[in-house]
C-alpha cells in the first residue's frame, strides 16, 4: 500500500497588500516571516511565507501579493476558511490580544473544540481552534506571541464544493500514494488546486535559521532579473516584537 498523506504542507492565498499581510500574519498571529520570494508565473510580484521559526511544514501560509486582484465572494471550489491549531485554554489570550489589537473575532463551539473565527487583512476567514496536536512545531524566540499560546500549525481547511461525491472519492480514494517528487499541482473536480509537497529541502536551503525572510530568495533561472527586481518589488517592512506586543 502507498504511504499516506500525513497532513497539510502549506496553504496559499491570494493578498492585495503584502505589507497589511506581514502586519497580520506576524504583527497580530505572530507568526514568523521566513520567506520573501517572487510568483514565478508573475515574476514581478512577490511570494512571502510565514510559520514558525523554520517554517516547518505544517506551518506555513503562503501569499501571491497581487495588488490589481478583483474584489470576489468567496464561493464553490474555493477553500473558504483556514484553521490553526493554538494550545487547549489559550483561547482566553487570543482574544484578550485580538480585542487590544482591535480585531473583530467571536467564540464558536463544536463538538470537537472551541474555536475563535476572525478575518484577516483581506478578508480571508480564519480560525484558531484549541485543539494543538502538532508535534513538530519550533517556537520562534522573538515573536509577540509568548510560546505558550503561540499557533502551532495548521489544524484543517475548509472548502466550499457544489459537488461532493467526486472531490471525496478522490480524496479518500486516489490521494494516498506516496509523493516521489517535490511538488506535484493538480485540480479536482471542483475546480479547487491542489498541490502535493515534500518535508524537504526546507526553507533553509538557501538561507540560515537566523536570517529568514531577510533577503529576496530567488531560484537559479531567476538570479539575472535580481537587479532588476529589487527595484521594481516594493519593500516589506517586517513588524518587531516592540510594535506588536499584546498580552
Amino acid at each position: 500500500m502507498p504511504a499516506g498523506i500525513p497532513g497539510i504542507h502549506h496553504v496559499t492565498c491570494i493578498t492585495g497588500d503584502v505589507q497589511k499581510c506581514a502586519d497580520f500574519y506576524v504583527g497580530v498571529l505572530g507568526l514568523r516571516f521566513v520567506k520573501k520570494s517572487i510568483n514565478q508565473d508573475l515574476p514581478d510580484t512577490y511570494h512571502i511565507y510565514f510559520g514558525d521559526y523554520l517554517g516547518t511544514p505544517g506551518s506555513a501560509m503562503t501569499f501571491f501579493g497581487w495588488p490589481t486582484w478583483p474584489s470576489r465572494r468567496a464561493g464553490s471550489g474555493q477553500v473558504t476558511t483556514v484553521s490553526f491549531q493554538v494550545p487547549s485554554g489559550s483561547l482566553g489570550f487570543w482574544s484578550n490580544r485580538l480585542n487590544k489589537l482591535g480585531v473583530d473575532h467571536r467564540l464558536v463551539t463544536r463538538s470537537d473544540a472551541d474555536a475563535l473565527v476572525l478575518h484577516d487583512a483581506d478578508g480571508i476567514e480564519l480560525e484558531l481552534v484549541a485543539n494543538s496536536i502538532e508535534d513538530r512545531w519550533t517556537p520562534w524566540p522573538d515573536s509577540p506571541v509568548d510560546a505558550e499560546h503561540a499557533i502551532r500549525g495548521f489544524h484543517s481547511v475548509t472548502m466550499t464544493l457544489a459537488e461532493m461525491a467526486a472531490t471525496f472519492n478522490l480524496l479518500t480514494s486516489v490521494m494516498g500514494f506516496r509523493v516521489t517528487t517535490q511538488s506535484i499541482y493538480f485540480r479536482e473536480p471542483g475546480g479547487v488546486l491542489f498541490e502535493i509537497a515534500t518535508d524537504g529541502p526546507g526553507f533553509t536551503v538557501d538561507e540560515s535559521p537566523d536570517t529568514l525572510g531577510t533577503t529576496l530568495s530567488l531560484p537559479p533561472w531567476f538570479q539575472v532579473r535580481r537587479d532588476r527586481l529589487d527595484e521594481t518589488l516594493p519593500p516589506i517592512v517586517v513588524p518587531t516584537t516592540a510594535t506588536t506586543s499584546a498580552h
